[in-house]
Formats: C-alpha cells, structure tokens, sequence
C-alpha cells in the first residue's frame, strides 16, 4: 500500500502450504513541503497519486537500445557490477517510508534510519540529506514511466545518491490511479524502465502485497520471475515484498505468517538466482478494525526487528510509516512507536 492505496485485502493464512521450513541531466522540479504539513489519519489514506513533477525525458531516455541492453548469462542473475557498487557503499537495512504528499514527517527521522522512499522518483527538501533515499517507479502508466530516467538521473545528485531501485507498487492490488499489473505486463514494463540501469544500479522486483490467493502476493511474484528468465532483457537483483497483517490475528500467528512469506521469498530468491530481498512496507494492517494501539505497534516492531535483522537474503526493511498514527505523532516521532523502532535491533 502507499498512502493512496485505501482499502486491503483480508490478509488472513499462513502463506504457501508448500514452504520449506546525454551528458547533461534534463532539469527537474521537485515539489517543497509546505512550512506544517497537513497531519494525516490512518484511516483518511490520501486519496492522489504520488505528484510527479519533471521533465519529460526523449522517448529514446527510457527506451534501452539493443546494444544498451547486456543480457544475463542465466536466467535473472544480479549483476556483477551492481553487486559490486552496492556492496561497497550499502548501508544498514533498516529504513522507513514517508508521504511524498505530506513530507513533513520524515525531516524528524534525520539520523535515526539508513534509508528511505516515498514510492516516488524524488526527495522531497524535507528528506534528511544523509539518508539514502532510492527512487520508485510506482506504475507502469506514462505518468511514471516517461520522466522515470530524468528523476533516477535527478536523485543521484543527491548527498548520498543511491544505487538501487524499486520497481512498481502493488502490481496485484489495483487502485484509482493505477491498475492491477499481469506479470506478462509487468516483465515488458520492467524491460522498459529498468533495463537502462542494468549494471549501474540494483534492480528491485515491482512489490507485491502478501495476498495468498491466486494472481496475488507471491504466487504473482512466481509468474513474474518465471517470465522475467526467460527474457534475457529482464533483469533483477532483489525481491520487493509487502507484509501487513490485522491486529486481531495477534503477535503469535502474524510473527509465523510473516516467517512463512520469508521463507516463500527466499525460496523464489534462491531458485532465480536474487542476492536479496527487501520488505519495505510491513505492520499491522491499518485498514482493518480494531486499529492498533501504540502499545501494540511496539510489541510488533520488537518482534519483528530482530527476526528481520537475522533472516538470510533479507537486505533492507521499512516499517509503515513516518506519519501521524503510525510512528509519528504529527511530524514528530511517537515515543512509543518510533521510539521502539529506533532502538530495536
């Protein structure tokens, strides 16, 4: 889910029964925080898209050449040289999400995370300047794909530019501005806005919810890698996941559910020859009643860190979010929520 993404699914089960145990960069405007920024209800998600404010880039910006494009000795193998950029500079794995309509949040978290997104191509000013922020391509609509190139060419004059980038929100969960993704679109799509960055960045799978049923979650994340290796322009280097469970299943059974969906993803990892999965949304659900208290939230951050900090393949987290109601309390950290996930370990 992103801010905009309103109603989930009913996340309920315990996963897959079968788990094993152009030398001069386009000029692009990016949009300022206002001075308060509106405080946003977890349960009055904003309601429009990411705002993408750019340059168009030429057609010929994000379409690769065939002489651009080095295909993969086998299937979806990560690149060497990605592997090897990534590795050098790559900070911690936790991280955290904020609304790139509503920025005011994240300028709080300055020092506290070692990444962060906002399921856009750009910081906003707002964004602390040492955190490592990576770019999104949230649909696959011309909105997102046209001024794609002149934005990832836009973030790397950041402070601490990086070299990774996640692929498109939510695919098997359509919303208002975006519609749901088959994997067969997905894969073209992907080629497209991905393949220019083969070799310079590390390439992120579109991130899937954890939906169990048929065409959703990771049986969506299987027909898409399965399509990706056979197209030997389709490149990847790490798995994008979501994870969201209702508070009423309770910490025992979401911790297991949670297990089950690692341990799917770092079969699919290692059976497609990924280095690495992400999680970057996860918490309790906030579209379902009861919400969660703080107390609650707390109990689920100190479960989960631990568990996530440990799990193999598993690179980078990013709990949901820097915003009211979840770990801020306007656009300052909620002691209790943000407090317990700048100390978990």
């Amino acid at each position: 889910m992103s801010p905009n993404r309103g109603q989930r699914l009913n996340f309920v089960g315990t996963g897959n029964p079968s788990l094993p145990t152009a030398n001069t960069a386009p000029i692009v405007v990016a949009v300022s925080p206002t001075a308060a920024a509106p405080v946003v209800s977890p349960l009055a998600p904003v309601n429009t898209p990411p705002v993408v404010k750019a340059v168009q880039p030429p057609a010929a910006a994000v379409v690769p050449s065939a002489a651009a494009v080095v295909p993969p000795a086998a299937a979806v193998v990560p690149s060497a040289a990605a592997v090897a950029v990534a590795n050098s500079g790559s900070k911690g794995k936790k991280g955290i999400s904020y609304d790139y309509n509503n920025p005011g949040g994240i300028a709080a978290w300055a020092g506290k995370v070692d990444w962060i997104y906002n399921w856009n191509m750009l910081a906003t000013t707002s964004a602390p300047a040492d955190a490592e922020f990576v770019p999104m391509c949230w649909c696959n609509t011309a909105a997102f794909m046209g001024p794609w190139a002149a934005n990832v060419a836009q973030s790397a004059a950041r402070k601490n530019p990086s070299k990774y980038l996640l692929g498109f929100n939510e695919p098997d969960l359509p919303s208002t501005y975006c519609p749901s993704i088959s994997p067969s679109q997905a894969v073209t799509s992907h080629v497209q806005a991905m393949s220019p960055f083969y070799g310079t960045h590390k390439i992120g799978t579109p991130g899937v919810t954890n939906g169990n049923s048929s065409g959703m979650g990771l049986n969506w994340m299987t027909s898409f890698l399965d399509l990706c290796s056979a197209n030997s322009n389709c490149h990847v280097d790490f798995i994008a996941m979501h994870w969201y469970m209702p508070v009423s299943m309770g910490l025992d059974k979401a911790i297991a559910n949670l297990k089950d969906q690692l341990n799917w993803a770092h079969n699919l990892a290692t059976q497609h020859g990924i280095s690495e999965i992400w999680l970057t949304e996860l918490g309790w659900d906030p579209t379902q009643s009861p919400l969660a208290s703080d107390a609650q939230t707390a109990s689920l951050i100190n479960a989960v860190v631990p568990l996530l900090n440990s799990f193999p393949l598993l690179n980078r987290y990013a709990y949901f979010m820097a915003a009211n109601g979840f770990l801020n309390t306007g656009n300052a950290i909620n002691p209790v929520t943000g407090g317990a996930y700048i100390a978990a370990s």
